[in-house]
């Protein structure tokens, strides 16, 4: 059973938000920001909700492309509570317009979903960035790696309706001189320690399906630990690797690590963003995420 989803609530969560505090009625700047985005054919109702009123495709596509810019550019210098609130509003206008927007069947949507996806924003962490321990969190992507299936009727072409989503957290890591609980220098290596650096890749993969509603169900995740460049700090035994997998777990947002049982709907999708709300076993609760294609390069000059 999908639990209930209260996408308001959501978007004011975190950052030590009490449970009266979490959900404040919007200020005129954050109902303005779904109003002007819109030209006025939005209503922001107290709790924050907001209602897209456009009928034709043309304003529709409109909202969407004033909306997504206005949410991107927010999500890059995210200052204080009220950012949020905006971010939330902007959000759910893009889901209200996804609505008019149906994928003919699961395994196009699969297609569509597939690729590689970096994370703009989350209602789960804010911190998701922060240094700690010497650690550094430099980008959490998400590939979607469909299993392509034929259509069995006859039919050209392939379609997906299930395969495996893989989260990478990169990472780098420099000694820091006093933090015993993760570097096993003694304190005569300490200056030698100071030369310590190197770049990693946390990892959590699991499977997906596809829903009859559109939904994903997710499965159970396996992690691994790789350093990049064939460095050798991670297995030179100076690193309590246990300790920075705790760390790195700390650092990504629970719903790409903890999978098991949890399902995600896309409750937005375009060609390069998209939104996606996480329900997650107790006592973890929803999260709604922001992710954005990223394309691949270009091709050179032949």
């Amino acid at each position: 059973m999908t639990k209930s989803r209260d996408y308001g609530h959501r978007a004011g969560v975190g950052a030590g938000a009490t449970a009266a505090s979490a959900n404040p009625a919007p200020s005129e700047a954050a109902q303005g920001e779904a109003k002007g985005t819109t030209e006025g054919k939005t209503e922001v109702t107290t709790e924050g909700k907001t209602e897209v009123t456009l009928k034709t495709a043309g304003e529709r596509a409109a909202y969407a492309a004033k909306a997504k810019a206005r949410l991107l550019a927010l999500v890059a210098e995210m200052q204080g509570e009220e950012d949020h609130l905006r971010v939330g509003i902007l959000m759910d206008g893009l889901e209200a317009v996804h609505k008019y927007q149906p994928i003919a069947t699961l395994g196009f949507l699969g297609l569509a979903l597939a690729g590689e996806w970096r994370l703009a924003y989350t209602t789960s962490n804010r911190q998701t960035f922060a240094l700690s321990h010497g650690v550094r969190v430099l980008s959490i992507t998400q590939t979607l790696e469909p299993t392509l299936e034929d259509g069995g009727d006859g039919s050209s072409g392939a379609t997906a309706a299930g395969g495996a989503v893989r989260t990478r957290v990169a990472f780098d890591l420099t000694y820091v001189e006093g933090r015993g609980d993760l570097w096993t220098l003694d304190s005569g290596d300490a200056e030698a320690g100071g030369a310590l650096r190197c770049e990693g890749v946390f990892s959590v993969t699991c499977s997906y399906s596809l829903l009859p509603n559109g939904g994903m169900a997710l499965g159970e995740p396996a992690y691994s630990l790789e350093e990049k460049g064939g460095g050798r700090v991670l297995s030179s035994g100076a690193v309590a690797v246990d300790k920075l997998c705790s760390v790195l777990e700390a650092a990504t947002p629970p719903e790409l690590f903890h999978t098991q049982n949890a399902t995600a709907a896309t409750t937005y999708l375009d060609a390069d963003l998209r939104v996606v709300v996480f329900d997650l076993e107790a006592p973890r609760g929803p999260a709604r995420v922001a992710l954005t294609r990223i394309l691949p390069a270009s091709p050179g000059p032949a």
